[in-house]
């Protein structure tokens, strides 16, 4: 077909678009730029790297389970179980990597307060 082409003297759009066979790099945003942009409030530019950073996380996850699904069919491969796991396992779990007592938060959040008085009347 690119012999007629040729022939007749005629270039295909694509082939005359200089941007039509450039790949373009995908944009990594990282928590850090994240925590950066609502820290300096540039909320606009947060909310957008917000919402690519969540995408980046559900097309990684995707293609781990095209990957674990294609394993599946082509090679034999037998599907893991995943542990699902409750509300309440998660925050017995979470208070116990915490290892702090509710009354030890809140005589922290009291001093923080008591801080913020004193500084106020000064």
């Amino acid at each position: 077909m690119s012999e007629e082409i040729m022939e007749q003297g005629t270039v295909p759009e694509v082939e005359m678009n200089p941007h039509a066979n450039v790949t373009q790099n995908p944009v990594v945003v990282s928590v850090e730029d994240l925590v950066g942009s609502i820290g300096d409030g540039n909320l606009a530019r947060g909310g957008k790297e917000l919402a690519d950073l969540m995408s980046q996380k559900v097309d990684a996850a995707l293609e781990a389970e095209k990957v674990a699904i294609a394993n599946q069919v082509f090679n034999g491969v037998e599907e893991e179980e995943s542990e699902e796991i409750s509300d309440t396992e998660e925050e017995e779990v979470a208070d116990e990597e915490l290892d702090v007592t509710e009354e030890e938060i809140e005589a922290e959040l009291d001093s923080i307060f008591a801080e913020d008085e004193v500084e106020d009347t000064e």
